[in-house]
């Protein structure tokens, strides 16, 4: 019998000529995905001249579609606070009994132990959730020249502050076997070429993070004195307009200086 908690990923195909297999799992090992095949890396969502060249209402376009999940939940939850709001505020007219919110109690425990369950089950294939979806390019790196190498890790470690998840690679042979040297360079292991971060990247995290984060306090204060619905879905759009403004000046600045 198929296990309701078990959600397996969508299969996908290893792109590797030499494989061409599918596969539901990945390994993971470094910051960097590998084919659990023919174990050959894979350059998840890799940022490509494509983007680069998008005009500013492509971007819209492309930056909606891949990435509207987030703010549409936040906008439904605000949606549902304040109809909880409202739905809870004549409660007291109803006489509710002890027996009433016994019930609620353990319906609320009930459905947070199956949200338990549901993530225990499913967290092998957390490296396989994130690459839902997203563009799969072959790589030219193998599992058994990384699998001990932890220098790797650092490395990447320190570009997620710049880069996607599993997106970082070297713009001359496409390797992810970056070591990061003390003067905050980085090196490729397979082709030997020194490259140097763009510092405008940091630049553009460090305004993300502190615009984001400032609307954020802004309706937590507004929290204490009254609950607006069209000030949170404001908020939201808001915080969309930054993101896509951020991501969009992102994707037309060189990632590596020349």
């Amino acid at each position: 019998m198929k296990n309701p908690f078990h959600l397996t990923p969508a299969p996908r195909t290893c792109p590797h000529g030499d494989c061409g297999k599918i596969f539901c799992d990945v390994i993971y090992k470094h910051g960097i995905i590998f084919c659990p095949h023919c174990q050959k890396s894979l350059l998840v969502n890799p940022f490509t001249p494509d983007l680069q060249q998008m005009t500013f209402w492509q971007f819209v376009k492309y930056f909606t579609k891949g990435f509207y999940k987030p703010y549409v939940i936040c906008t439904g939850i605000f949606i549902l606070i304040y109809t909880a709001i409202f739905a809870f505020a004549d409660l007291d007219k109803f006489n509710l009994t002890t027996g009433f919110w016994v019930a609620v109690i353990v319906l609320i425990m009930f459905l947070f132990f199956v949200a338990i369950v549901a993530i225990e089950n499913n967290l092998r294939y957390y490296h396989a959730y994130k690459i839902k979806n997203k563009p799969l390019i072959k790589g030219v790196d193998n599992y058994d020249d990384i699998k001990n190498d932890f220098n790797i890790s650092v490395a990447h470690d320190k570009l997620a502050t710049s880069f996607d998840a599993h997106t970082p690679y070297c713009p001359h042979c496409q390797s992810q076997r970056f070591h990061n040297t003390a003067d905050d360079d980085y090196v490729c292991q397979k082709c030997h070429t020194k490259s140097s971060l763009n510092p405008k990247l940091k630049k553009t995290n460090t305004i993300q993070f502190a615009l984001n984060y400032t609307i954020l306090f802004l309706i937590i204060r507004y929290v204490s004195s009254d609950f607006h619905l069209f000030i949170y879905i404001l908020a939201v759009f808001v915080i969309f307009l930054i993101n896509l403004s951020i991501n969009y000046y992102w994707c037309k600045t060189p990632k590596w200086l020349p």
